[in-house]
C-alpha cells in the first residue's frame, strides 16, 4: 500500500513540475533576452515562462498575440502565433474535419521552427473531450493529445 501511495506522489510531483513556471524578465538570461528583442522589436505585454528547462515569452505584436521558445544558450526554438480558422491552410483543414467532423476549435496557432518549418497547433473540442493537436501543413497529424479540464482553464 505505501509503495502505491508514493508511486502516486511521485506521478503527482511529476505532472505538476511539467507545467510552464512564471517568471520575472530579470530571471531570463541576458542572452535570451537579447535574441528576443533582436527577433520581435514590437513586443508588447511581454510575459515569460520557464517551461522545462526552455524560456518561453508571450506577447502581443501588432495586436497578435504570440509566444516564442528559446533555449538556455538564447537559441530560438519555435514561435507560435494566434491564427484565425481561415487561415489554415485547406490541407489541415481538410485532415481537421476528417479526424475530427463537427468538432469546435480553439487556440488556433501556427507554429514556426528555425527550419523553416510550420504546422499548426490547436484545440479541438468533441463535446466534453479536448485534445490538443498539431498538424503539419499538409495535413499529417503530428499529436493528439487530451486535455485534461484544469489543463484547459491555464
Amino acid at each position: 500500500m505505501k509503495a502505491i501511495i508514493f508511486a502516486i506522489t511521485v506521478s503527482c510531483l511529476g505532472a505538476t513540475a511539467a507545467y510552464a513556471q512564471k517568471i520575472t524578465a530579470d530571471k531570463v538570461p541576458a542572452s535570451v533576452q537579447t535574441n528576443f528583442k533582436k527577433q520581435f522589436a514590437q513586443a508588447n505585454k511581454v510575459e515569460w515562462e520557464m517551461e522545462e528547462a526552455d524560456y518561453e515569452v508571450g506577447f502581443k505584436n501588432n495586436g497578435t498575440e504570440f509566444s516564442a521558445k528559446y533555449n538556455k544558450d538564447g537559441g530560438w526554438l519555435s514561435t507560435e502565433q494566434e491564427i484565425k480558422k481561415t487561415e489554415l491552410p485547406a490541407a489541415v483543414k481538410q485532415a481537421v474535419e476528417k479526424e475530427f467532423p463537427k468538432a469546435e476549435l480553439d487556440e488556433i496557432e501556427k507554429v514556426t521552427y528555425p527550419n523553416n518549418k510550420t504546422d499548426y497547433e490547436m484545440e479541438v473540442g468533441l463535446g466534453k473531450q479536448k485534445f490538443e493537436v498539431l498538424y503539419s501543413a499538409e495535413g499529417k497529424l503530428l499529436k493528439k493529445e487530451e486535455i485534461s479540464k484544469k489543463e484547459s482553464k491555464d
